[in-house]
């Protein structure tokens, strides 16, 4: 799937407006799609689409990411913000953490699936996703 540019924009504003009610500072979360990092890290590990720490409050994404499924697009992205916001409560950048994040405040599970083990996004929340993007 090849998608739009904005599109990674809308899928990140609409998952970061979920965290908006128990997360305030999502407000203060950025995504920086064309990071030459994630896309250096991409080159080294064809699993790596997008990474935090580079940049404060940052989620920076390689622009091989828009051409993956939208669940999976989505799901790397709520994972990233998973480590923000595990990181921003707990200081905590384990995967799990990361992951229990979107579970237990976004209501979405993510999933890793063969054969990269790239998160899928499932549950009401990827739901609620499609039904928002313009």
């Amino acid at each position: 799937m090849s998608a739009k540019p904005n599109h990674l924009w809308n899928v990140w504003d609409v998952l970061r407006s979920f965290a908006l009610p128990v997360a305030p500072v999502v407000k203060n979360y950025k995504l920086w799609v064309g990071c030459p990092f994630a896309e250096d890290d991409h080159k080294k590990d064809p699993r790596v689409f997008a990474h935090t720490n580079c940049q404060k409050n940052t989620v920076c994404a390689s622009p091989r990411l828009l051409h993956l499924p939208l669940p999976v697009q989505a799901g790397i992205l709520a994972h990233e913000l998973g480590h923000l916001l595990a990181y921003h409560w707990w200081k905590d950048w384990r995967e799990e953490a990361a992951d229990g994040v979107v579970f237990t405040y976004l209501g979405g599970q993510i999933e890793y699936k063969p054969p990269l083990y790239l998160q899928e996004l499932k549950g009401p929340v990827f739901r609620r996703l499609k039904d928002a993007l313009p």
